[in-house]
């Protein structure tokens, strides 16, 4: 996996999906700074969740980093309309479902799984 690359459809790259597919292995809401789909979202939310302040923002970061390391393309989306405030949604894919599977994996084998 070579990092993320940018995809700006709002939609899946590989099977153009708008829902999740079987491609995405993160949706980040960075509004509000938490993971909120896929099949990352458990173990980031876990190593996130003891931090806080000026920690969880650098343990942020470097998960994010992580991520984007493990995903083959990243697209940005701004939602508008929601309860409070328009919010925007990163979401990380791989190629394949295989490259899902071993992106899980590695993360966990970096020590960012539960």
């Amino acid at each position: 996996m070579s990092g993320a690359t940018e995809v700006q459809e709002g939609r899946c790259p590989y099977c153009s999906a708008y829902e999740p597919c079987e491609h995405v292995l993160l949706i980040f809401d960075e509004t509000a700074g938490e993971a909120c789909n896929g099949p990352l979202s458990d173990a980031f939310s876990h190593h996130l969740a003891p931090t806080a302040g000026t920690e969880r923002s650098t343990v942020l970061r470097h998960l994010l980093e992580q991520v984007a390391k493990l995903a083959s393309r990243s697209s940005s989306e701004m939602i508008d309309g929601l309860a409070v405030e328009e919010c925007v949604l990163r979401t990380f894919y791989c190629e394949n479902p295989e490259q899902v599977e071993t992106a899980l994996r590695e993360f966990g084998a970096a020590g960012f799984s539960e």
